[in-house]
């Protein structure tokens, strides 16, 4: 049990780092398709 706290926050920080990175990068790349749309 203990094994899975440490890769599930280890998981979860990288998801959030990666979200938050890619959230602003994201952003207007889906803006821009769906304005393609």
């Amino acid at each position: 049990m203990f094994k899975s706290f440490p890769m599930r926050v280890a998981g979860l920080a990288l998801v959030l780092a990666a979200a938050a990175g890619c959230s602003s990068k994201k952003a207007p790349i889906y803006e821009h398709e769906n304005f393609d749309d």
